[in-house]
């Protein structure tokens, strides 16, 4: 070797003792993304942090690592700015790989809102990864609690190399569409493609648009999904129940019973009158009304609805069954699914 190129070597081996080496697994993209964009990982808007938890999704596997800590609650933020994955009585910094040590990291607590967009994020990537262990588990994730970030997610994934895993991950897209898409038209047609189906899970999603609740309202709302009107005194809805929904509304006052008002008004004869009305005239029931009224009028009892007021007020309301699910097109369709449903089971 020459004497030129010993010098070479010497000098190349004084750099690289001089230079320190990175952790072998550092991920700089991601150390740069998390120092540009702290003030979002520890505060972040769901309406804001998509781009950056794609972003950090797409470093790799440290960033997917930091997202899955970050969904768990278990990303924490120390007092000198660093990131840290707290694993058990471990801490490690989310670019650098590095142990952290002595450290008292803040934990950061995303909203379920900001939590969706991760698992989306993290989803959208193990069902297209190599793996076919991990697309599998991804698709069970999906079926298991999917979301409207999951739809995305499916939609924008390429087709699986697996036919299987493909109609699985058809028919959860479906489902997804059922469940979330902004479009009630393809809402519709997806229902129309579930015809026939009696699987465990097309039932889960179609039961929710077919579930109603009970509302009174003096006529008929014209933004509610009515799925029938009641009427009060049937065998459906009784005349008791009827007054308990308009208490639970807000639009009547608590029932005075016949009990309590001869008490009311026994505590508060003076002589021989109560609010104005002779004792002696009080077996009249409206007499007993005018005279708790009176009450009312001077404070002296809490307002509360005589039983002639209670009628009253049963016969001013009309009473509905209502869809929760607001599109009407989207639950006539659901009706006719499960319509066809029952069909083929009685085939």
């Amino acid at each position: 070797m020459t004497s030129s190129l010993r010098a070479l070597s010497l000098i190349a081996l004084v750099l690289m003792l001089l230079v320190p080496a990175l952790p072998a697994q550092a991920n700089p993209e991601l150390d740069a993304l998390i120092a540009e964009n702290l003030d979002q990982i520890e505060r972040p808007s769901r309406r804001t942090v998509g781009p950056l938890i794609e972003q950090i999704a797409a470093t790799g596997p440290s960033g997917e690592a930091m997202l899955a800590a970050w969904t768990d609650r278990r990303l924490g933020l120390t007092d000198d700015g660093r990131v840290v994955i707290v694993t058990g009585d471990d801490m490690a910094d989310a670019a650098t790989g590095e142990a952290v040590a002595g450290a008292d990291p803040k934990m950061l607590r995303p909203n379920s809102g900001v939590r969706g967009l991760i698992d989306s994020a993290l989803v959208a990537g193990q069902i297209s990864d190599p793996d076919r262990k991990i697309r599998v588990q991804a698709l069970d994730s999906i079926a298991r609690s999917g979301s409207e970030e999951h739809l995305v997610a499916l939609r924008d994934a390429p087709p699986d190399p697996d036919p299987a895993l493909q109609a699985r991950k058809e028919r959860l897209l479906t489902l997804l569409t059922i469940q979330y898409d902004s479009d009630p038209q393809a809402r519709v047609a997806a229902l129309k493609e579930m015809s026939g189906d009696v699987g465990l899970d097309f039932r889960g999603v179609l039961n929710p648009l077919l579930a109603t609740r009970r509302i009174a309202a003096t006529e008929a709302p014209g933004d509610a999904n009515i799925a029938r009107e009641i009427k009060p005194g049937s065998d459906e809805l009784s005349r008791e129940a009827a007054y308990d929904l308009l208490k639970s509304q807000e639009l009547a006052q608590p029932r005075l019973t016949m009990a309590a008002q001869r008490d009311i008004l026994i505590a508060n004869i003076a002589d021989d009158q109560v609010g104005g009305i002779p004792v002696a005239d009080l077996g009249d029931p409206q007499a007993r009304d005018r005279a708790y009224k009176a009450l009312e009028a001077a404070g002296t009892v809490t307002p509360a609805a005589t039983e002639a007021e209670a009628q009253e007020a049963i016969d001013a309301h009309r009473y509905y069954e209502v869809y929760a699910e607001p599109n009407p097109d989207v639950t006539e369709a659901a009706k006719a699914r499960r319509r066809g449903r029952r069909c083929d089971w009685r085939r």
